[in-house]
């Protein structure tokens, strides 16, 4: 009786918990991860999020990059696109030709276009005459009077044809006085010169009204219209043939009358030089020109320093200001493969830059939260672990944040490490082959760290020897990750050489990291949906963060453009500072009696 009673007594409520604890070798399949709607929904929020802050540089309704954006201008797509022959042009894109005629317009109806180019063929008669080294033709001459007579009031396309009639004197070994009689006869003469300019603004305001009405930004426009083939081809080797020439011919002459007792000879040929310099230091669009002219003149005067000492200075300040700067792949015309000069904007560039470098690693690494999602939905592992005593506590979500936090701030610091060592000591193997390597390193560390993540969230309550278990492949890669990444580039380079890693190995290196995934999974044993909505909420952050840091860049590319807009109207002032002339070129014109104007 009393045995029956006892099989027949039902179990308490506390010995009916622990029963079913016990025997239950799994747990209902709700308990060992989240929703899956919340975590779709959490996944598509992300990507779309991603395209939006992807949008800015690249145009996902061409499939191609944006004429806008600053990566184009890197990749000089406006300026392909220009140069294609009509019957190949993009539609609704100019080309080159388009444009040309255009300007064939345009340039007749302004004065001073007429007159640059006055001064173009009076500068190409000096350097002709000088390289063949033979008497200048009269018909030479007579083109040159007639360019001099639509541009009197200008001294350097008078010093240009001046220096065009001495070479024939000298041709002619006439003496120097005759010389100096026959330079006097054109450049005293009335009207009385009133400014010394190569017209290279007005020429380079109209280029630039051309290309701004054809090409979507800015500093590609004024890059384009600062660089246009004549200004470009021919301005910068003419000057550096006739400066000299100029120069040697008026110091010769000038030492050749101060040598025959004729001192207002002579300073008239030094006030002559100085002033022709002076035009071009301050007028000239071209910097080369500009530091050869105010190298030429601190030489020609080199015992007085109020002339030499602030040209001098102004060469040695626009030297300096060159050095340490980053070559400006965004805006400057790079034809013939050609590399680009250093910024005229170095601080907004390398700013705008440097944002742009922060979206790139921050969308690398949202990739690879996309891809450890992917994996997370097509994961072959039981959502079920029998090891899995109970579902994620509430006290225990703490975990989850912290991981999260380390996971979207601990990637980017190390990847930060590799960008900083990328270029070491110009000693970089194949920079392309490097920034690929780095990007796998990314994608590794960032799918081992969801992975750790997700084992930590899905089990918060165990001990630290489970989570070695499961977590020893993952924690192992991502320490093998980090130490690539601090590797100074010079060793990496070395290690790259070593096993020849390139772009052609593109395909096992994908099927590497997708092998690694699995593998991690199946070790790790990590339910799918837990798997899925660590991966889905780390590229939801990352998405966010891709959306600010894109938001900064544009920010920082606007202000470049601006910069590099002001920037090419005065190159100068970009390079040594807005109040250059009052610093280099004004002490020295008030150093004659009277000031040179």
């Amino acid at each position: 009786m009393s045995r029956r009673t006892d099989r027949s007594r039902k179990p308490t409520g506390s010995e009916s918990r622990t029963k079913t604890r016990h025997d239950s070798p799994t747990l209902p399949d709700s308990s060992l991860g989240p929703s899956w709607p919340l975590t779709i929904g959490i996944a598509v929020a992300a990507f779309v999020l991603s395209l939006a802050s992807l949008g800015p540089v690249y145009s996902l309704s061409g499939l191609t990059l944006n004429p806008r954006g600053m990566p184009a201008a890197m990749q000089e797509s406006e300026y392909l696109a220009l140069n294609r022959k009509p019957a190949n042009a993009l539609p609704g894109k100019p080309t080159f030709d388009a444009i040309l005629k255009a300007y064939a317009d345009r340039r007749n109806k302004r004065d001073s276009v007429r007159q640059y180019y006055a001064v173009k063929m009076l500068l190409s008669a000096v350097a002709t005459a000088e390289s063949t080294d033979r008497p200048t033709e009269q018909q030479t001459l007579d083109r040159a009077a007639s360019a001099v007579e639509n541009d009197q009031r200008n001294f350097i396309a008078r010093m240009l044809y001046a220096t065009l009639i001495d070479e024939r004197q000298r041709s002619a070994n006439a003496s120097a006085e005759d010389r100096l009689t026959a330079i006097d006869q054109v450049l005293s003469a009335p009207p009385t010169p009133k400014t010394a300019t190569t017209y290279d603004d007005e020429y380079r305001e109209l280029l630039a009204d051309m290309f701004a009405a054809t090409v979507p930004r800015a500093d590609v426009a004024a890059s384009l219209g600062a660089k246009w083939y004549e200004f470009y081809i021919a301005d910068q080797k003419d000057w550096s043939i006739a400066l000299p020439a100029i120069a040697r011919s008026m110091n010769d002459l000038r030492q050749a009358l101060d040598a025959a007792g004729n001192r207002v000879g002579a300073a008239k040929c030094r006030r002559w030089l100085a002033e022709f310099c002076l035009g071009l230091v301050e007028n000239s669009g071209d910097e080369s020109t500009q530091c050869l002219a105010a190298g030429i003149l601190a030489a020609s005067d080199s015992d007085d320093t109020a002339i030499s000492t602030p040209m001098r200075g102004l060469v040695d300040a626009h030297t300096s200001g060159r050095i340490g700067h980053a070559a400006d792949w965004a805006s400057q015309f790079k034809s013939n493969g050609a590399q680009p000069q250093p910024s005229l904007a170095p601080d907004e560039y390398e700013l705008a830059v440097e944002r742009l470098l922060l979206y790139a690693i921050v969308m690398i690494l949202a990739a690879g939260a996309a891809v450890a999602f992917v994996m997370g939905i097509a994961s072959i592992v039981a959502p079920t672990d029998p090891l899995s005593p109970a579902p994620a506590a509430r006290h225990s979500i703490w975990k989850s944040l912290l991981l999260l936090v380390a996971i979207t701030g601990l990637t980017p610091f190390l990847l930060a490490i590799r960008n900083a060592n990328l270029i070491d000591a110009g000693q970089a193997y194949y920079t392309p082959t490097l920034a690929f390597a780095v990007v796998h390193a990314a994608f590794f560390i960032i799918l081992s760290l969801i992975l750790i993540h997700a084992i930590v969230t899905a089990w918060p309550d165990r001990n630290m020897a489970f989570y070695i278990r499961r977590g020893l492949l993952p924690f192992v890669m991502f320490v093998a990750g980090a130490i690539w990444l601090a590797l100074p580039s010079r060793f990496a380079a070395q290690v790259l050489r070593t096993v020849n890693y390139d772009f052609p190995q593109l395909g096992w290196s994908a099927v590497a990291m997708l092998i690694y995934i699995v593998v991690a999974v199946l070790v790790a044993r990590v339910p799918a949906r837990r798997l899925a909505r660590s991966a889905a909420s780390t590229w939801l952050v990352f998405a966010i963060l891709a959306c600010i840091t894109m938001k900064l860049h544009v920010t920082a590319d606007q202000d470049y453009q601006r910069a590099i807009v002001a920037a090419h109207a005065d190159p100068m002032a970009a390079r040594v500072g807005k109040d250059w002339k009052k610093t280099y070129v004004e002490p020295v014109k008030k150093s004659f009696t009277p000031p040179i104007p």
